[in-house]
């Protein structure tokens, strides 16, 4: 990133990002409680009914969204606009930015209308938000929301390490721009800068809200991505990721590929247009 992008944002996260790989960012943990899905518990369990699913994948502005992965490339599979997803150990709602005819389907329950519609208020807080703090991409960017809860069974998996636990996160980066992580300050988001990984926590134990850089940072910001996992624990855990990433496309994997192609042969241009002579 330059200097003069760094400078004009309202919050410096230049400095943090270079030391620790990461900046924690006020005024957004009050999102935690809202769209934690132990306080949207009506809501989570009419999003598992096979009735309501199918009125949100077989909705007809439902697409499937193509999203650099951590390796850079591209997953084969798109992403919906608006899914649930049941896992073992794990649960997850996924909000894309621009969803809003699907969510104001008059058939779906009010309490799913409820929770999506407190969805859609914290994907359009962050774009004036992330507005503010970073300069502009060199690709149009999509906002990508998703609340987790984990739900561990094994009353032992903290004595396990995680390499042995079927279910547990592997170390990763994402394929953002920046993400956001809004979180109980349990210890489990763990987060990897110069080889050492360090715990993110708010010095109080109250819930932190963390932006670190995906892989599309590299050129945009100067930044390579920051590793990051969540080990598992006891008990529930409920947490919101929200990714600023390049927007790709939703017609098909061979559109969203090309459109990878030329951005990264413009930022090759642009690259040596900034070497010396």
């Amino acid at each position: 990133m330059k200097t003069e992008s760094r400078s004009s944002c309202t919050l410096d996260i230049a400095r943090p990002f270079a030391v620790v790989g990461h900046a924690m960012v006020p005024g957004l943990t009050r999102w935690h409680a809202p769209l934690s899905p132990l306080n949207s518990a009506e809501a989570w369990e009419a999003l598992a009914n096979p009735a309501v699913e199918a009125l949100l994948t077989g909705h007809r502005d439902q697409r499937r969204h193509f999203f650099l992965n951590d390796a850079g490339g591209i997953d084969e599979v798109g992403q919906l606009s608006v899914a649930f997803m049941a896992k073992p150990e794990k649960s997850h709602v996924t909000v894309v930015e621009g969803a809003e005819s699907i969510i104001a389907n008059p058939l779906l329950p009010g309490c799913v209308h409820d929770y999506f519609g407190r969805c859609q208020n914290f994907i359009a807080e962050m774009r004036d938000y992330f507005a503010d703090l970073l300069p502009p991409s060199s690709l149009p960017t999509l906002i990508k929301m998703r609340a987790f809860d984990y739900h561990a069974t094994d009353p032992l998996i903290e004595m396990r390490s995680p390499t042995l636990c079927p279910h547990a996160m592997r170390p990763h980066v994402d394929g953002s721009v920046v993400t956001l992580v809004v979180a109980p300050s349990d210890g489990l988001l763990r987060v990897q800068h110069r080889g050492q990984w360090h715990a993110a926590h708010h010095p109080d134990r109250k819930p932190f809200a963390l932006v670190m850089p995906g892989v599309a940072a590299k050129h945009d910001l100067g930044f390579a991505p920051t590793p990051h996992m969540v080990l598992p624990g006891l008990g529930r855990r409920t947490s919101l990721t929200l990714f600023i990433t390049p927007d790709l496309g939703h017609t098909t994997l061979e559109a969203a590929q090309a459109q990878l192609r030329t951005w990264r042969l413009w930022r090759a241009k642009h690259k040596a247009a900034l070497l010396p002579a």
